[in-house]
């Protein structure tokens, strides 16, 4: 795979983890549909909650996003290519399976410190948001990963100096 695809890869992924910001921080002025789509009522309605937890993974996402993007369009070494790589793998691992679920927790815990009926309004909005953020993180996620795979070890500075002298 070329460069320029790896570039367009993880261009997308970067457009669609943005989306999924967009998505989480929007959800919080259409909460009542998206409540009513899992059934709650009444109380629970008229409670206004905030996905902080989604929030913080989307944002957490759009950056690394970001810092990877600006890697690729610069013109990095093979050396530094394959350690973004890695790091850009290492910290999609940690932060996916601990910082953000953590997080999760100790938003969770707080909400439910004011009750039953503002824990029950954060979690069905909280439920809703993530499964119309996984709709955009999880192709994100794996667009990301192939741009990083087709960059890994190659030198594009020398790609670009090659095909400039038509070689």
């Amino acid at each position: 795979m070329s460069t320029k695809a790896s570039k367009i890869l993880q261009l997308i992924a970067f457009i669609l983890f943005a989306l999924a910001l967009v998505v989480s921080v929007a959800s919080i002025f259409a909460q009542v549909p998206i409540k009513r789509l899992y059934g709650a009522g009444g109380e629970v309605l008229a409670i206004r909650s905030v996905p902080f937890a989604a929030i913080a993974a989307a944002l957490i996402h759009v950056v690394l996003a970001l810092i990877y993007m600006l890697v690729v369009f610069g013109k990095p070494s093979r050396g530094a290519t394959k350690a973004v790589g890695i790091v850009m793998a290492v910290l999609f691992v940690l932060f996916d399976a601990i910082v953000i679920p953590v997080i999760g927790m100790g938003i969770t815990a707080a909400v439910a410190r004011r009750g039953t009926a503002f824990l029950s309004s954060y979690s069905v909005l909280s439920s809703g948001v993530s499964s119309i953020m996984n709709i955009l993180t999880v192709p994100a996620t794996i667009l990301m990963f192939l741009s990083v795979g087709a960059l890994f070890g190659r030198d594009p500075a020398k790609e670009e100096e090659q095909r400039q002298e038509g070689v």
